[in-house]
Formats: structure tokens, sequence, C-alpha cells
């Protein structure tokens, strides 16, 4: 449990270092294809609400992020920890799962309003260029989140 809040606080430390920084000007301009990833990794591999064969989470994160996400982890030994990026909340209202905006912040980061399960929160992710396209390399834990 101890590996898994320190990795929980690595990921907020991560988002919360662009802080107070104007976002990229070519990050505003790709801001829809950008949108449209971070709805595909949530509908994918979040929420599990859609099954994109295409779909591949390297595409979309950094291998930094990807390390992180891999290193939290404690349930299966080839997956990522993408649960961090959710309420973390066992039950809810069955409702189905949804991204309800994605949207641009400070600082090259973008703020994803969810409900899962009913239970609405948010989660901040820090964007950067990596291989010529804009990539996940960081993550704040919602608020309220409880690791199992």
């Amino acid at each position: 449990m101890m590996k898994t809040l320190l990795i929980a606080l690595l990921l907020c430390l991560s988002a919360c270092q662009m802080s107070g920084q104007k976002t990229d000007e070519s990050m505003q301009a790709e801001f829809p294809t950008i949108a449209a990833n971070i709805e595909a990794l949530y509908a994918n591999l979040v929420f599990g609400t859609a099954t994109d064969p295409g779909f591949k989470i390297s595409d979309i994160c950094t291998d930094r992020f990807l390390s992180r996400l891999a290193e939290a982890n404690d349930y299966d030994t080839e997956g990522y920890a993408t649960w961090l990026l959710r309420s973390g909340m066992q039950d809810g209202d069955d409702t189905p799962s949804e991204v309800l905006s994605v949207t641009p912040g400070e600082g090259n980061t973008v703020v994803v309003r969810w409900s899962d399960m009913g239970h609405q929160g948010s989660t901040t992710l820090t964007m950067t260029r990596a291989d010529g396209t804009w990539k996940i390399d960081g993550a704040t834990v919602p608020e309220g989140y409880k690791p199992l």
C-alpha cells in the first residue's frame, strides 16, 4: 500500500510541476485530437466501456508515465494502473461511467471531468510534446481517492 501511495504522490507532483505556465499554442491548435485521444483512453482502459483493437496507450502516453502506471499496478503483471485516473470507488449507483468533458488547463494540462458509476470528479493530466505529438506525462490523483 505504501508503494501505491508513493506512486500516487509522484503522479500528482509530476502534474503540478507545470502549474502556472501558459499553455503551448501548438497544444491549443491540436486540442481536438488530444481530447479525442483522452476520451479513447478512458473508454478503452480506464472505464472499459469500449473495445477498440487499434487503441494503443503507448500512442498517447510517454514512456515515463507508462512506467509509473506499470509500477503502480499491483493486480497483474502486464498492465497499467489506469484505475488511478478515476474515482477509486468500488460501488456506485450503476450509472454507466463516462467522460463528461475534456478541457485545456493551465501550463499544458488537460482537465478530464468524469462520472464513475455515479461518482463525479476530475483528473488533471500533464501533457508534453514527445515523438512529434502531445502525450500524457503525468496525472493528479482525484480528490478523495482511496487506494485499495
